[in-house]
């Protein structure tokens, strides 16, 4: 009995077909992607005609600025350069929807920076992912707005506790000063205050001795006040204080405090001086 003859199967495999089909369809989107977001030819041929490579990079960019067009930005073909005249754009028409589209995180966090402090919106700095473009962003907003929860939420502690000097001096609130967490800025902030106040008890909160006579000097010297003078420790300080009060403020009594010779003798020269040349020119 013969030997009934298979059938030859006819047709491509299935796997063959689904390849084809899978291949095809990334050629679409890829055509898709680069007509409408990478490749503009009318931008190409309207602005920057004849330009190739970096030349063409920086006339797009320009072209895009100047027009405030983001479409224009969409035919530079480096992702890079197109991030970055996204970015551009963003920040002079002020629209999040153009920061949202950027590729590069660090880009789109300044861009979102930049527009959040143009549009006063405090949301967007929590949009940002990137630390340094948050920091900024609650640091432009601590120094408009001067609220503690902007300082509070920057990351970097250097940063930070600058964050709390500035509000400290704009507020002259010395207890804010404490919130500083490095003892030489925190002194800086006690000094500034205590010479904006005139108030020696806020020198004396500074606890290294160096920075504390530095701080009464300069109290001494802008007031003048001898008063802040006699809390220093150091003794050449403490009267060089006083020589500079005493000039100021035109008073030898001042130099009986100073008990080093030489030093009095100074401070009575500049005191009496400042007398007698006063006395002559009125």
């Amino acid at each position: 009995m013969a030997r009934a003859k298979k059938k030859k199967k006819s047709g491509k495999p299935p796997y063959a077909i689904f390849g084809i089909v899978a291949v095809v369809l990334l050629i679409i989107i890829a055509i898709i992607i680069w007509n409408n977001y990478y490749k503009d030819p009318e931008s190409v041929s309207k602005y920057c005609p004849s330009m190739e490579g970096q030349d063409l990079f920086n006339c797009l960019y320009e072209a895009a600025e100047e027009q405030q067009d983001v479409e224009i930005c969409k035919a530079i073909d480096d992702s890079q350069w197109q991030d970055w005249c996204l970015a551009n754009v963003g920040k002079l028409v002020n629209d999040v929807e153009i920061c949202s589209i950027i590729v590069n995180q660090t880009t789109k966090d300044a861009c979102y920076t930049r527009v959040a402090i143009e549009l006063n919106r405090y949301d967007l700095c929590n949009t940002t992912k990137t630390l340094v473009w948050r920091d900024t962003c609650n640091w432009e907003f601590a120094h408009r707005d001067w609220e503690f929860h902007h300082c509070h939420m920057i990351s970097k502690p250097v940063t930070k506790w600058r964050c709390f000097y500035d509000l400290a001096v704009n507020k002259s609130d010395h207890f804010t000063c404490d919130l500083v967490g490095r003892e030489e800025i925190r002194a800086d902030c006690y000094t500034d205050i205590a010479v904006n106040t005139q108030d020696i008890e806020v020198c004396r909160r500074i606890v290294n001795q160096s920075k504390l006579d530095a701080c009464l000097f300069k109290l001494g010297y802008t007031g003048p006040n001898p008063e802040a003078c006699s809390f220093i420790d150091e003794n050449l300080v403490k009267y060089a204080c006083y020589i500079n009060a005493a000039r100021i403020l035109q008073d030898p009594e001042i130099c009986e405090y100073i008990f080093s010779g030489t030093m009095r003798a100074e401070c009575f020269e500049k005191a009496n001086s400042t007398v007698e040349i006063n006395a002559t020119t009125g």
